[in-house]
Order: C-alpha cells, then sequence, then structure tokens
C-alpha cells in the first residue's frame, strides 16, 4: 500500500488553500494512512456473494398520493413573509 508522506499533505493542502503547521502535516499524515489503511482493510473483505444495498434493513418509505388542491391566494402566501415589497418576498442574496 502506498503511504501518504509530508508532501503528498503539504501538496494538498495548497491546494485547499490551507495553511498547516509542521506539527498539523504531521498529524494529517498519521489520520489519512489511518483511514486508507482502514480501507485496505476492508477491500480485503470476500464480497462475492454479498448483494449490494442502499439501506441495511428492508426500510420502505410510505408515500401518500398526491392530492389536487387549490392553491394559496397572493395575500395569503405574503401574509407570513417577514419581509415583502408590494407582492414579492424579499430573500437575503444568495451571490454576491
Amino acid at each position: 500500500m502506498t503511504e501518504i508522506n509530508k508532501e503528498n499533505i503539504r501538496h494538498i493542502a495548497r491546494l485547499s488553500y490551507l495553511h498547516l503547521n509542521e506539527k498539523e502535516v504531521e498529524l494529517m499524515q498519521n489520520d489519512l494512512n489511518d483511514i486508507l489503511d482502514k480501507f485496505q482493510k476492508l477491500s480485503k473483505i470476500d464480497t462475492e456473494n454479498i448483494h449490494p444495498t442502499g439501506h441495511p434493513s428492508d426500510v420502505f418509505s410510505k408515500m401518500r398520493e398526491d392530492q389536487e388542491s387549490e392553491p394559496l391566494s397572493k395575500e395569503d402566501v405574503l401574509q407570513n413573509a417577514p419581509k415583502k415589497n408590494e407582492s414579492f418576498i424579499i430573500v437575503k442574496p444568495v451571490l454576491d
């Protein structure tokens, strides 16, 4: 198995715009190598006769049927809006 060395950590930190001191580099190296070691152990498990699953138990979501109904009026929608301007709801900007 390939180990992650300190230079790998410094390179990843630069790409991530992280400023790590030498102690943090060493801690990160140890943590990531531990994670890789665990994945290496997982990859050795025989899963030949194991069926893929999205959930460990047989859980099914109960869905209700869609029911058509009358839409809310503009006044009802705006009634609980924290900020509004005439017939618009004012929200915080998403992009600056």
